[in-house]
Formats: structure tokens, C-alpha cells, sequence
């Protein structure tokens, strides 16, 4: 039972408080999110750009999904999401970010957004705090 409520490694708590966490930053922001045409382009680091190939994937996790008739694809998509966005978090300062602030506040915001898709379809709930 201790493992299965982990909030660290391939648990439904891990991928949760990832979740939780971009939706606190967001509520932290205390500003809207730019929209992505105004933000102006800069190179993207390591672990942004990690987490933007990620989110990309989602549309394909899903259409395998039906493909396959098989929920196990976003499973382990809900997984990977979790630790790109949780690398992303650790590694970059999102909400003090002098130069990237509004990029990666576009970034999270993608990230709540596709956990609020994915937990939709799977039936986990979107908690607001853990």
C-alpha cells in the first residue's frame, strides 16, 4: 500500500502532485497566461524543450489509444508527463524567471491542461492540493 501511494515513481499520487503542482504555480502567477503570439521567441533549454516534444506527443498517445482500444498507452503517457514536467519544474525557475517567465508560464498552463484531458478520460480526479 506504501508504494501504491507513493508520491515519487510510477504512481497515481506521482502523476497527481505533478498535476497539483502546475496548477499552483499557475494560482501563483497572479497574472493570466500570455497568449503563445505574444510571447516572444527565445531558445528553449534543455528541459522546456523536453516538456514542449512531450505535450506534443498527446494527440498521438490518444489516437493510439483508439487505434488500439487500449488505455494503457496514457498510462505510461501520464507517467512520462509527470517526470518531464517535474524535471522542467526542479531544473527552472518558471514564476521568477527574468527572461522566461511568460514561456514557461505557457508551458505549465499546456501541462494543466493536458492532465485535465487525460484525467477527464481516465476518470482520476483533478486535485487543487494534495
Amino acid at each position: 500500500m506504501e508504494q501504491a501511494t507513493a508520491l515519487d515513481g510510477d504512481t497515481g499520487p506521482y502523476v497527481q502532485y505533478a498535476a497539483t503542482r502546475g496548477v499552483n504555480i499557475l494560482r501563483k502567477a497572479d497574472s493570466d497566461v500570455p497568449d503563445s503570439s505574444d510571447v516572444t521567441t527565445q531558445p528553449l533549454n534543455e528541459y522546456d524543450h523536453q516538456l514542449a516534444v512531450q505535450l506534443a506527443r498527446y494527440p498521438l498517445v490518444l489516437q493510439r489509444c483508439e487505434e488500439r482500444y487500449d488505455p494503457a498507452p496514457l498510462a505510461q503517457y501520464l507517467l512520462d508527463l509527470a517526470k518531464s514536467f517535474n524535471k522542467f519544474y526542479h531544473e527552472n525557475r518558471v514564476l521568477d524567471a527574468a527572461k522566461a517567465r511568460e514561456r514557461r508560464l505557457i508551458l505549465v498552463a499546456a501541462t494543466v491542461h493536458v492532465f485535465e484531458s487525460a484525467f477527464e478520460i481516465t476518470g482520476i480526479p483533478m486535485l487543487e492540493q494534495m
